[in-house]
This record gives structure tokens, sequence and C-alpha cells, in this order.
């Protein structure tokens, strides 16, 4: 039989980490995280990583690797879980992804263009330029220079604006050109087995604000000030986690703590929402799980 890797994507407090967990014990998979927020060392509560005793039960990768200050992305995500996979499939145990982040396992079950490396002094560059004349000073050079991606972009769009402008400022070709060149696959399509955990949406939303009052009592609040505290910009992919900022706010006095809970909640399920639209959209040939029952998808792997 074929090695495969299996792919176990789905919302938001959907059930993953567990169902996996229970997965990876009946096959002998390790099981490797595909969730932008959960690479992050410094905020393992906030991104609801898997808990010390699920990391101990089974090995897990890719978790809590990454410091907050550091600029991630899907491309070095991909090197880092090709790795991995890799590791994994010569030890002769199965590769169990698991995550909600859409474009990391699109880009890694479709492939993804190869945008060169972005230089630290040319992303620092840019970096400050916003910081000290704003993102529509930094739109006016992008559409100077890349008329056609600025076109389709908001001026406001800080973290588009900015990887527009640093890709032609390295490269000299538009991003639009880089997404035009054929994409690499990193494993073969067939060996890729993908699920999709589907709960009821209200289901998902009622523990996603559950989860969220779990996490205030396991001392995300000190979680969050430990990150205030480090002034990490806020432009970085991990001030993305879902409540920090407004934990944040709560933090400086800007707003209640009852209005950053519902707020920080009410994000939580935006994003699910967004999730689960996204998955329906893009990742059509998923099997679909409507529940967390781990033989449905182990006898669907075996198929």
């Amino acid at each position: 039989m074929q090695q495969k890797i299996i792919i176990l994507g789905g919302p938001t407090a959907s059930g993953k980490s567990a169902l996996a967990v229970e997965i990876a014990h009946k096959i002998d998979a390790v099981i490797i995280n595909a969730d932008s927020q959960q690479v992050y060392r410094e905020i393992p509560i906030i991104t609801a990583q898997p808990t010390i005793l699920e990391q101990e039960s089974i090995p897990h990768r890719l978790y809590g690797v990454i410091s907050v200050r550091d600029f991630f992305s899907v491309a070095l995500w991909l090197e880092m879980v090709e790795k991995e996979i890799r590791q994994v499939l010569a030890s002769g145990k199965t590769p169990l992804l698991v995550g909600g982040t859409g474009m990391y396992i699109k880009s890694l079950v479709d492939g993804i263009s190869k945008v060169p490396e972005i230089s630290q002094e040319v992303r620092d560059n840019i970096r400050h330029l916003c910081d000290t004349e704003g993102t529509e000073a930094v739109y006016k050079l992008l559409a100077e220079k890349d008329p056609e991606i600025a076109a389709k972009l908001k001026p406001a769009d800080k973290q588009r604006v900015l990887r527009g402008y640093e890709v032609i400022v390295e490269t000299g070709k538009s991003l639009l050109y880089w997404h035009g060149q054929e994409n690499t696959l990193l494993f073969p399509a067939e060996m890729m087995k993908l699920f999709f955990l589907l709960p009821s949406r209200e289901e998902v939303y009622r523990k996603c604000d559950t989860r969220f009052l779990q996490m205030l009592e396991n001392g995300m609040l000190d979680e969050v000030a430990a990150i205030d505290k480090m002034q990490v910009p806020h432009l970085f992919p991990a001030m993305r986690a879902h409540g920090l900022r407004e934990l944040i706010s709560y933090l400086h006095g800007e707003m209640p703590l009852d209005e950053a809970i519902n707020k920080g909640q009410q994000s939580t399920r935006n994003y699910v929402k967004r999730q689960f639209t996204w998955f329906r959209n893009q990742m059509q040939n998923a099997s679909v799980i409507r529940n967390l029952d781990a033989g449905n998808v182990i006898k669907s792997w075996h198929n």
C-alpha cells in the first residue's frame, strides 16, 4: 500500500485536535501543524494549541516553533512542512496534517508559485517607510512601479500593499507575474487524502464562545500582557490571533473586559464563518466528516 499523507482541515473549535490524536493512536501517525497561528511559541493559549498531555501522547510537529517577532508566511511553512513530512514518511509512520488555515492546506495540495525570498534589508526598509509615512505612501509607490497589482488593492490594506511593494522592489517583477508561474507540487496528488471536519455552524459558534472563556480561566490575559510588553508591530501575522488586539485594548484601559470578551468572541465567529465558506469553495475534493468519528476517517484512508 502506497504511503499516504492525511490532511484534516476544518473551522476553529470544530474538534480537529482531539480527533487527530484519536486517529494518530490508531494508525501510528505523527501530527503536523497546518494552522498559521499555532506556529507561535509565545501564544499557546490564545491560539488553542494542543495540550501538553496531547503532545506527550502523540508526536506533534511545528507547534510553537517560531517567535511572534518573526514574519511568518505560507512559503516558510511549506519549506518546514515538506521536511517534516519526508522525515515522517521515512520513519514508516503516517503524516497527519491538522489545521484550519485554508491557504496552507491548499498550497500543499495544489502547489504554490515560487516567489523569490525577500531580503531582510528590503523588508525592514519598507516597514520603516510604512511606519513613518503611512500605508498610503507605500501604496502610491506601488502604484508607480506596479499599477496593475495596485489597481487590485485597497490603499489601506497594509499586508497586501507591503507584500506587493516588497516583491516588485526585490525582484523587479510584479507579484502577479510570480503568481502566474507554474505551481510546484511537493508531493504527488495521489498521496494525499483530504478531510474536512464540518459540524453544524451553530455548534462551532457555541464552542468558540465557550472556549474563549476557558482560555481566560487558563491564563490568556497573562499571555496577552506578555505579548503587549514585547511591542510586536501590529502588522506582524501573530498579532492577528483572534481576541489578542481586543484584550490588549482592555489592558490599556480602552474598553471594559466584557466588551473585549464579546468582541474577541465575535472576531472568532466571523473567522469561522469565513473558514466554512472557504473550505466549501476551495476544497471541494475533500471528504466531509460530520462528527468526531475517527473510524470513518481511517476507513476512507485505507480505501
